[in-house]
Parts: structure tokens; C-alpha cells; sequence
């Protein structure tokens, strides 16, 4: 379990004083800056280990502290060694991914950054190391005659997608609906690979300003913070080897991060676009700055070398990682499930974070939501942690407790915001970051950057923002404690009423085996939101919004137990986002007052990665025109839920109450741009979650009570004797 941060008093976007400047120290390189890139390149200190590489012919020599070589057994798994660079590189991605507790720590992260290494020379962006930099050793050649072995296939996994966020390193900060891309082309755009770029340069030119230090030092201090898992440390470690001399020469000559990022070429300019920036320009003017950055930089090895990062799913080796990437991306079935009922004992990567914890997972039979096999006299069929019998009575416990008391599960059908995307805002405050700060990015990054767990459908864990209301899950819980466990997230970055059919067969639901099960449908904006400069033709018609609709009405209705509800939830009138955030500054922009919101979202549609531009505009007329299409869309599901009829499930429709929130806020003494995430300006935050679950759950209860189900009177006696009943 883990828990994030927030600031104190909800001040989530207090204004910083700047640092006091002065001069700065003189440049000195680092002994080492990190063990992973100094066991490539240096002696490493301890002994001398050889990891013997299963699946290929030859034998690679690693050094390896003496104490990890001794204590640790030889991997037995292939992952490349004598196998040709690609394949080793592929390979050692996958056990980034997989992970295996059999091969030792340190020849592992040799392997894996020897394939970055690789990846580099095939790319034409090698490493570019300081003259008083390590020098690195030639890789030894392979025995003359000697092919390299076969490499078996790669395991199918949602984990590749950590791999790609860990490639290229925070480049995919904001927007969370992705891009559609092909396979074969560039793993990510050219706008995600400039925001990754500028937002991590700017941190690093704030670490040193608050710091009052060099650029290399902070580039170090911040590799030092990133968390060792996933190898994040060693691969921030390898990127600053890379690009780090020529960011130090264009910061040096006060250029900022969008003159770095257009010099270093993860900024373009297209044919008939303006020069995108997130900052206001330079004094000289934004050309005249980066043709001199440009001259500055115009020797540097990593530009002059053919090719391009960029397009290395184009590389015949690495196409298949990026169609696993593509394949993660479009599912959100758990990764970890023995028994294939859907359900798992595994927290992120679409694991119980997301849905019931499973009870058994050897048994497809064990699963929370099923009716109980036999009262659940011999074990827990529902995971609901009510068995056994009664030995006053003879009574089986589920019997007594549960019959007729109208259990119901929970399940969402949405988008970001139901998954509670979040980019906690201190990722971005330089003044504040500690390694204490990014404690918790590995497990956002195998979670897609959503938090489930503490969202206001289906979460369970304490809120951070220490308000004191409960999911909805957790009010039905806590309305009957039968219902234990039994949610479903089934929600997905991108979501809209056109694309939900393609991963909702995820939904675990059987007519006869399982309980009843309430269905909040909630696609708050992707309808109508979107990069595209002509949005407005790009947005869900009405038209085609009731055909999405009530094909999945449909495929609900074929699924779900009679006495089942399905609740639409009507979209939001996102025009607050510009009228409460164009005026404030961005966590970025807080040191230095130099980011505000219509400077980002100004930029984000400059590269095309706006998430919604209909919305996240200073265009007045567009955002109107947004809202009005919205507000046709709501009336599509409101008219639906009036008169559609279904077998299995009855139909209701509820506003989204942003205005109730907001006045509820207000009362409560916050601000209303707090209901909005700091970082990205668009997703709703834990607060605006917290309070819809409330909003929703008083409205069904004055409305439609039935569907919630009545109070269960043995609540008491359910957690004196279950406790916890197992807990999440």
C-alpha cells in the first residue's frame, strides 16, 4: 500500500518565493554518476561476477559486486548475451517487465542498460560523454563463425508499457488519452516527446536555481530521487550521460527549455506551424535564439549521428515490442490471473486496485460478485470473507447474514476521470522535490498514471485529501457489508461512447451465477474533447452518440443478472476549466511566476496534444460551441434512460453536478480551482471525485432508494465476528 502527498491545507498550487541568486560554482563532473552507467563504463568496485545468458551461445562478462555474485544464483532465463544487440535489447526489456527474482541485481542492470547502450548506436543517438567522463569499454566481438542463437518470443504483457514510459522517461506527462499511432511508426509524437523534453529541462533549471547550483549537479540530484525500482535511477543515470553536455552548454548560455528542446530536435517545427513554446519567448525573439543554440550545438554527436530516437519501432528487432505496447494499451484485463476469472491477488496493472481482490486465484470457480456455492459453508465463493456455519445454529453464517438482503455490485464504465488520472503536482515543484517525491512513481506507471483505488466510484483506501467522504463503493459497502469487494473499474485513458465496446468485454458478469450489479456509465468529456485543430467536426454527433449507446445497453443487458441498473451519467459543461484556471499559475510555472494555464494550453495544441481543445482554449466561441455539443449529448442519454427498456437492467440518468460541487466546496472553504487537477488543467481532482460520489449517492437515494438495496441489520454482527472480512 502507499499513499501520496499532498500539500498542506490543500494549498496545491501555493506560489513559491524565488531563490536568491548568485554565482554559481564552477562546474565539476561527479566521480560517478551512477553504479548502473560506471558498470558499463568503469571498473566496478567488488568482484568480478559472470552472468551466464540462457537461450544463446556465448557468455557475456559483467562486472558484479563481489557479494551479489556470490549470494545470487545465475540467471536462467534468456536475455541475450551473445544474441545480436537488437535481440538483447529486446530482451532485456522484457525482463525490465516481467522482473525475476533469479538473476543478480547487477548483471541485470548491466544487461539492461547494455541494450539502451545498443539501442543508441542503431538509432544514431549514442551517448555523448564529457571529456572528463568515464571512458566506455568496446564491446568485446563475438567468436569468429559463431552466429548468435535464436531468442525465444516474447511473453504477451501489459507490462511493455512500462517499458516505453521508462524509454523515453516522463515524455508522456499530460495528456492521457493516447494518440493513435502506427505500429511500425514512431513509438511516441513529436508533440509528447517536446512536452516530456521542455517539462523535464525546466525542472532541472528550477533544481538548480533553488539549489543555487550547476546544471550537471542537478541533473544528478535529480536521477538521485527516482526510486531503483524499474531501474528509473539507472536509466535517468544513462539519459543524463547522453544529453546532459549539451543541455549544460544551452542553459549555460541562457537559453530556455524550449530553445533547448527545439535545438536538441524533440521540439519541430512543421511545415506551416509556428514555433511552439511554453514559456514567453526570449528578449532576442524565439528564431534568433535557436539559430544560436543551434550553432552551439551543431557538433554534438547525438544531432549529427544518422537517424532518429524517435523511430525505433521502425527497426525491424523492436517492431514487436511496440505492437505489445499497442496490445497493452487496448486491454484492461488483469495481468496477473492464474485461473482466468478476471480477477487477481495483484494490486496495479488492472489487478485489485481496479476490481475485488480475488480469494482463490487457482480457482475460476472463487471470485467476488458470484452468489454463494452452498451458503459458503466449506470456503468463500464471493470473496466477501462471510463463511462457515453458525455452531449456536448450524446456520451457515452466508445464510443468515447475506439471503435477502439484496446485495449488488459495483461497476463504472468511463474514462480518465472514473480511473482518477493523476500526475501528482509535486513531480513538478522543484523546490519541494526530495526522493521521497517520486516514492510512488513506479506504481503510477504500472497503473497507467490513474489512482482507482482512491477514486469516488470504486475506491477503498483512506482519501489523501483528507476529506471525510467515502466512495461509492464504499457507501455500499457500508450499506451492506454482503457487498464486499465486489466492484469493477472498468475504466480507460481516452474513453468515449465510440470506443468503450472495445475493452468492455473485460466486464466480469454472469446472469445466473452472480449477484445483481449497479452500472454507473460516465464519459465526462472525450465525446467532445479532442487534439484535432477543426474539433468541432472531430466531436461524437448525437446521431452516432445514441447508436454507441444503446449498443452497449445491449451488451450490458446480455451480461448482467436481472434486477441489474444501469445509471448515465450526463457529460460536463467544461467551459470552468478556462474560466477558473487561464489566470493561474501551473505547478511549473510557481518558482518563477512564468506558467500560467493559457500558456499551457496554448502550447499542448500548438504540438497537437492538447486533450481537449475544445475546452482548454482561449477561443470563447469554441468553448461555447464545446458545451453545446455536450449539452446534446447529455439529452441523448437522458432520453435514452426515459424510454429504452431492457430485459435485465432498468435505465437512469444523472446530471454531472459540477455546480453543486462547486458550491459545496466553497462552503466547505476552498476555491473552485481546486476541483481540477494541478497538472494537467483538465481531469477532475480527488476533491471534485470525492464530492460526486456524494452528489450521486444522496441523489439515488431520494429518487431511486431500490437501487441501492436495503440496509442490511447485520452489519453489526458481520464485523464482530469478520472484522475486516479479509479487507481490499
Amino acid at each position: 500500500m502507499f499513499e501520496r502527498s499532498l500539500f498542506p491545507d490543500q494549498a496545491w498550487l501555493p506560489v513559491y518565493r524565488a531563490a536568491d541568486t548568485g554565482s554559481t560554482p564552477a562546474r565539476k563532473r561527479p566521480a560517478s554518476l551512477g553504479p548502473y552507467v560506471d558498470t558499463l563504463t568503469e571498473e566496478a568496485v567488488g568482484g568480478t561476477g559472470t552472468s551466464r545468458i540462457a537461450g544463446c551461445k556465448s557468455e557475456s562478462q559483467t562486472r558484479i559486486p563481489k557479494e551479489e555474485a556470490e549470494a545470487e544464483p545465475l540467471i536462467e532465463r534468456p536475455l541475450g548475451g551473445g544474441c545480436d544487440p537488437p535481440e538483447l535489447f529486446r530482451k532485456a526489456l522484457e525482463f525490465l517487465v516481467t522482473g525475476s527474482e533469479r538473476i543478480p541485481a547487477a548483471a541485470f542492470q548491466a544487461s539492461v542498460l547494455s541494450g539502451f547502450w545498443t539501442l543508441t548506436s542503431l538509432t544514431g543517438r549514442p551517448p555523448s560523454l564529457p571529456a572528463s567522463g568515464p571512458k566506455s569499454r568496446e564491446a568485446s566481438p563475438s567468436p569468429k563463425g559463431q552466429e548468435a542463437s535464436s531468442c525465444p518470443g516474447m511473453k504477451s504483457s501489459p507490462q511493455i508499457l512500462l517499458a516505453a514510459s521508462l524509454l523515453f522517461l516522463f515524455s508522456r506527462p499530460i495528456s492521457s488519452s493516447p494518440a493513435p499511432r502506427n505500429p511500425t511508426g514512431p513509438l511516441l509524437s513529436d508533440g509528447h516527446s517536446c512536452v516530456g523534453c521542455v517539462l523535464i529541462v525546466s525542472i532541472v533549471e528550477q533544481l538548480a536555481q533553488v539549489h543555487n547550483s550547476t546544471t550537471w549537479k542537478e541533473m544528478e540530484q535529480l536521477c538521485s530521487y527516482l526510486p531503483e525500482k524499474l531501474f528509473l535511477k539507472s536509466i535517468c543515470y544513462f539519459t543524463a550521460e547522453m544529453f546532459g553536455p549539451d543541455i549544460i552548454k544551452l542553459l549555460s548560455s541562457k537559453m530556455n527549455a524550449d530553445v533547448v528542446c527545439h535545438a536538441l530536435h524533440f521540439c519541430k517545427q512543421k511545415a506551416g506551424q509556428p514555433l511552439c513554446h511554453l514559456y514567453k519567448p526570449p528578449q532576442e525573439g524565439l528564431n534568433r535564439a535557436l539559430n544560436r543554440a543551434r550553432k552551439i550545438v551543431r557538433h554534438s554527436p547525438t544531432l549529427t549521428s544518422p537517424g532518429s530516437m524517435m523511430g525505433i519501432c521502425s527497426i525491424p528487432a523492436l517492431a514487436k515490442i511496440c505492437q505489445k505496447i499497442e496490445y497493452a494499451l487496448s486491454t484492461t484485463l488483469p495481468f496477473e490471473d492464474a485461473d482466468g476469472d478476471k480477477f487477481s491477488v495483484f494490486p496495479t496493472l488492472r489487478g485489485f486496485y481496479w476490481r475485488g481482490r480475488d480469494c482463490n486465484d487457482r480457482n475460476r470457480n472463487i471470485y467476488p460478485g458470484r452468489r454463494p456455492e452452498n451458503w459458503d459453508v466449506q470456503q468463500d465463493s464471493n470473496c466477501n470473507g462471510i463463511w462457515g456455519v453458525d455452531p449456536k445454529d448450524g446456520i451457515p453464517y452466508e445464510k443468515k447474514f447475506c439471503e435477502g438482503s439484496e446485495a449488488k455490485g459495483l461497476i463504472v464504465l468511463g474514462d480518465s476521470a472514473a480511473a482518477h488520472f493523476h500526475i501528482p503536482p509535486e513531480w513538478l515543484i522543484a523546490e519541494h522535490m526530495s526522493a521521497k517525491t517520486f516514492s510512488n512513481l513506479p506504481k503510477a506507471l504500472s497503473n497507467e498514471l490513474d489512482w482507482p483505488e482512491l477514486s469516488g466510484t470504486t475506491g477503498f483506501l483512506n482519501s489523501t485529501s483528507g476529506l471525510p467522504d467515502h466512495s461509492i463503493y464504499l457507501r455500499l459497502r457500508q450499506r451492506n457489508r454482503c457487498n464486499h469487494r465486489d466492484y469493477q473499474n472498468i475504466s480507460k485513458n481516452g474513453a468515449s461512447s465510440k470506443n468503450l465496446l472495445k475493452f468492455m468485454g473485460s466486464l466480469s458478469r454472469n446472469r445466473l451465477l452472480d449477484h445483481p450489479a449497479i452500472v454507473i456509465y460516465t464519459m465526462l468529456g472525450n465525446d467532445v474533447c479532442n487534439g484535432y485543430i477543426d474539433s468541432v467536426s472531430k466531436m461524437t454527433t448525437p446521431q452516432d452518440m445514441r447508436a454507441h449507446v444503446m449498443e452497449t445497453l445491449t451488451f450490458l443487458n446480455s451480461r448482467l443478472p436481472p434486477g441489474s441498473y444501469v445509471v448515465l451519467y450526463g457529460l460536463a459543461d467544461g467551459r470552468f476549466l478556462w474560466d477558473h484556471l487561464h489566470d493561474q499559475y501551473h505547478p511549473l510555472g510557481q518558482l518563477n511566476r512564468d506558467v500560467t494555464y493559457e500558456q499551457l494550453y496554448a502550447f499542448l495544441s500548438c504540438v497537437q496534444v492538447n486533450p481537449c481543445r475544445g475546452w482548454m482554449s482561449s477561443n470563447e466561441t469554441l468553448r461555447t460551441l464545446t458545451s453545446e455539443r455536450a449539452k446534446q449529448l447529455s439529452n441523448v442519454l437522458e432520453t435514452i434512460a426515459a424510454s429504452e427498456k431492457f430485459a435485465n437492467v432498468s435505465l437512469l440518468y444523472l446530471d454531472y453536478p459540477f455546480k453543486e460541487m462547486s458550491e459545496e466546496w466553497q462552503r466547505r472553504g476552498g476555491e473552485t480551482w481546486q476541483l481540477i487537477e494541478p497538472a494537467d488543467g483538465f481531469h477532475p481532482s480527488e476533491v471534485a471525485s470525492q464530492l460526486a460520489a456524494q452528489f450521486f449517492w444522496e441523489k439515488i437515494l431520494q429518487r431511486w432508494p431500490q437501487v441501492l438495496g436495503k440496509e442490511n441489520p447485520f452489519n453489526d454482527q458481520i464485523e464482530r465476528l469478520f472484522g475486516d472480512q479479509g479487507g481490499h
